[in-house]
């Protein structure tokens, strides 16, 4: 990936920083040499492991990756170092990277058509071929050879345990454990080393300006681009468009969503106890209020009731006296 952004940023810098362009020719052999040397430690790995098995992988997978992380980043170095000390020296045979040393300012590396073409790169086609091609098509033979030797150690180990996993859960067709991580890991070497031997075969053909060989010398190219161009396109497809990780996005997917939905749930039914407490404290406190106002209403009333209930006696009794008087007074008169 980061051989792939300084490819493709180079452009910017070729023609008026040959410092800069150097140090983007020398990072481009070298993160692509390291890519290759990563895929050759990753052939051999799977190799060696499906040759011991899995309980030696796992003690010993700590002890082998500073000797494979020596291997895949120390090979790169030693390589581009040798191409530094030629272009250095004013050898015959030099790299001329990115036309920085001496005899180097004047021409680009060219197609083969003779056409120029400008770039931080390696600009002799031979030792572009020796610096980059020779070590990139060995590693691809070297691991084809340990990706067959991993299918046939695949396929032995898994007829044994095939065998022993169909009698446990009586059926068959079992699906055996890690079989189709294996699947997935040789997909992507099939995948990894067959855009580059489209380069070789690229490589290989002569360009035809017409017929049919120009046909399908341009096919080569595009799909030369389309592959190397687009590996983590190939790598989501071969991780993600499969079956099995649709279904555990669907079924983590389906657990995110009931979460939410009893979540939502409860706090439905919080906020509904909520408002319903909530009611309850304001109708308690407008009957403490009314309850408070009947009380203080209750002593003025019975006043008014006593004082109401004395005056009646009293225009009772007035009255009842006058009424003692005039029969008195008419007593009197009659006599």
């Amino acid at each position: 990936m980061v051989a792939e952004i300084l490819f493709l940023s180079q452009s910017l810098l070729i023609m008026t920083r040959p410092g800069v362009c150097l140090l983007f020719a020398l990072g481009i052999h070298f993160f692509f040499l390291a890519s290759f040397f990563w895929m050759n430690v990753m052939a051999f790995d799977l190799w060696k492991t499906f040759h011991k098995g899995f309980s030696l992988y796992v003690c010993e997978i700590r002890e082998r990756l500073p000797y494979y992380a020596l291997y895949a980043w120390g090979m790169p170095v030693l390589i581009v170092l040798i191409g530094i000390i030629l272009d250095a020296r004013n050898a015959p045979l030099k790299p001329c990277y990115g036309r920085f040393f001496r005899g180097c300012y004047d021409v680009c590396f060219h197609t083969k058509n003779d056409a120029p073409l400008q770039g931080c790169w390696i600009e002799s086609a031979l030792m572009r071929f020796l610096l980059f091609g020779v070590p990139v098509a060995i590693i691809l033979i070297i691991n084809f050879i340990f990706y067959a030797l991993t299918v046939r150690s695949i396929r032995r180990g898994l007829k044994s345990v095939r065998v022993q996993v169909e009698r446990k859960f009586q059926r068959k067709k079992q699906v055996v454990p890690g079989e189709y991580d294996v699947k997935i890991y040789m997909r992507m070497a099939v995948l990894a080393g067959f855009g580059w031997t489209i380069g070789f075969i690229l490589f290989a053909l002569p360009d035809s300006p017409t017929g049919f060989q120009h046909v399908l010398v341009t096919i080569f190219k595009y799909l030369f681009i389309l592959l190397n161009a687009t590996p983590g396109l190939f790598i989501f497809v071969v991780y993600v468009c499969n079956r099995r990780v649709v279904a555990l996005y669907r079924g983590l997917f389906d657990k995110f969503l009931q979460f939410f939905r009893s979540n939502y749930q409860t706090s439905k039914e919080i906020s509904l106890n909520q408002y319903q407490l909530y009611l309850n404290q304001v109708k308690y406190q407008i009957s403490r209020i009314f309850r408070k106002k009947n009380r203080q209403d209750t002593p003025v009333s019975m006043i008014t009731t006593i004082n109401s209930s004395k005056t009646s006696n009293r225009i009772t009794l007035e009255r009842a006296s006058s009424e003692t008087q005039q029969k008195s007074l008419t007593e009197i008169q009659t006599i």
